[in-house]
Parts: C-alpha cells; structure tokens; sequence
C-alpha cells in the first residue's frame, strides 16, 4: 500500500478508442493514448505498445506526436534497465523538428530520469527544471506540476519542500481535472518525506491534504491509499484506536477489491501491541503470515517475523 501511495508518478486517465490524426471531434489525444496504454508495472509490454503508437503517428506524418511517443518508448526502456536503448531512442526523438512544447518538455523530463538512473543526479536534476520551465512557460501546467513533483522526490528535504510547494500551487488552482490530480500525489509524497523526519503532525495533515483531493477525484484504490498513511500517523501520534479502526476498514475494502493487505495487516498489528492487546496482536500477525508467505511482496512477511520474535510468550 506505501508503495504503491509513494510511487504514483502518472496521473491515469480515462480513454475512449480513437486516431491519431487531429481535426476530427471525436479523436482521442496522444496525450491521452500514452496515459492510456503506459504500464508502469510492465514496462515490455509498454514498449511494444509504444512501438506500435509510434508507427501509427509517423503513418499519420505527425511529427510531434512521433517525439512525445519516442520519449515514452524510451521511458519504458529506462524502466526494464536498458539504458544505452534509452538514450539512442531519446537522441532519435531529439533529432525530430517540431515546435510543440510537450514533445519538447517529455524529452527534457525523460533525459532527466535516464540520467538519475545513470547515476547522474545533478544533471538530472538539470533537466528536471529546465523542464519544469518549459512547461510554465509553454502553457502545460499539468507537465510543470509532475517536473515539480520530480524534483519534490529527487532533492534533499528543504529544496524537496519548495517544490512540493510550486506544484501545489499549480494543481490548485487549476481547473482541469487530471492537473488536480497532481494536489493528492504531491501532497501524499510529501507526507512521506515529513514521517521521514519525524514530524508525524506535519505529515498527518499532508495526508488529510492528499485524502480531500482523492475523495474529489473520487479513485477508491488512492483514497484507500492515502487513509492508511493517515492511520500510520495517527499511531505515531498515539491515537492508536482511531488508528486500528482506520485499519481494520481498509482491511475489509482492500481484500474486497483483492488489493495487497500486507502492509495494513503489519499496521493493525503495530496498533494492537501498542493497545496492549498483545494476544489478539500475536494471533494476527500468525493468521496474516499464513496469508501472506506464497505472495510476491516479501516486505510484510519479514516485518511480521521480526514482530513475532520480539514478543515474548
């Protein structure tokens, strides 16, 4: 559930079928289409779609579009560890003449990200705000707010805060939707970054924050999100039973929707030891590695065992 709350990077949007080519009503943007069929979570398959987009535009002779898929097929190269593939794709996108800012801003975004994984943070860096400004400046607040969230996760706390700011400021006051958006992702990572720091109050209220704006957007899978972070503060706070209730509900949601559990059943638990309840406490922690131990993410399993052990009796 952290996970999934702290790695929202790409604002989904609904799609409807529909050509790349322009002027027609009905069409469905490519901004649109690369949200559609980009799989953070499956980068191959992204790739060959892409590829597929990207054939597509260049049969419709439309040059931006071609730019904006090639930084996304590079995106999803990135993603599967090819980098050298990634940067070939990247300068061949480069080497396209077009006009139009998104394209523009997509390549300076994705040169930023090859660079980190390069190894490279203060030219990624770089290239995350030499996109930032070419995205206020040509008009694309939404590309401007994800930059802006980039940086909130790529720099140190203090500069990291200043950019959560600059893309709050953005998404607020926005009146598209899918900019909006941008208010629970920023809000929910910086949540993360404060409990990094220990300030458990200033994070509880970046949570409650990132919770208003998911109930608007009305995405149950990022609401839940974002209550389970709130809870975790609330029993860092010491408001354990409000915390545990918190808990048990998005037990009972998450399971329904067959979302992970692992992380809430190692929070309830934390919740119980901390209500004294180390009985119910042990016997949940037992019941939720029999659930647990044959899926994929490991994390919980190990944080269970390491409870169990240090509970006496």
């Amino acid at each position: 559930m952290r996970r999934v709350a702290r790695c929202v990077i790409v604002v989904a949007l609904v799609m409807t079928a529909g050509r790349l080519s322009q002027g027609a009503e009905n069409d469905v943007s490519i901004e649109q289409r690369i949200a559609s069929e980009f799989d953070h979570d499956d980068p191959k398959a992204t790739e060959i779609r892409m590829r597929a987009l990207a054939r597509e535009a260049e049969v419709s002779g439309d040059v931006a579009a071609v730019t904006e898929i090639l930084t996304q097929l590079a995106r999803a190269q990135g993603l599967q560890g090819h980098l050298k593939e990634a940067a070939e794709t990247l300068d061949r996108a480069a080497a396209l003449r077009t006009d139009a800012v998104r394209p523009r801003v997509r390549l300076l975004i994705e040169r930023g990200r090859l660079a980190r994984r390069q190894g490279r943070p203060e030219d990624a860096r770089l290239q995350f705000e030499r996109a930032y400004e070419a995205a206020l400046a040509g008009g694309e607040i939404g590309l401007a707010a994800d930059s802006a969230h980039i940086l909130a996760l790529l720099l140190p706390f203090e500069d990291a805060r200043a950019w959560t700011d600059r893309g709050l400021v953005l998404a607020e006051r926005a009146s598209d939707p899918a900019i909006q958006r941008w208010v629970g992702v920023l809000a929910n990572n910086w949540g993360w970054r404060l409990d990094e720091q220990g300030d458990h109050a200033g994070a509880a209220l970046a949570f409650a924050r990132a919770l208003n704006a998911r109930r608007i957007e009305n995405d149950l899978a990022l609401i839940r999100a974002s209550e389970f972070a709130l809870g975790v503060e609330l029993r860092k706070l010491g408001q354990r039973a409000q915390a545990l209730a918190i808990q048990e509900r998005l037990q009972e949601e998450a399971t329904s929707a067959k979302e992970p559990i692992g992380e809430i059943l190692v929070e309830r638990v934390e919740n119980l030891i901390a209500l004294h309840r180390k009985e119910e406490a042990r016997s949940v922690a037992k019941g939720a590695l029999r659930l647990l131990t044959d899926r994929d993410d490991p994390g919980p399993v190990e944080r269970l065992r390491a409870i169990l052990k240090e509970m006496p009796g």
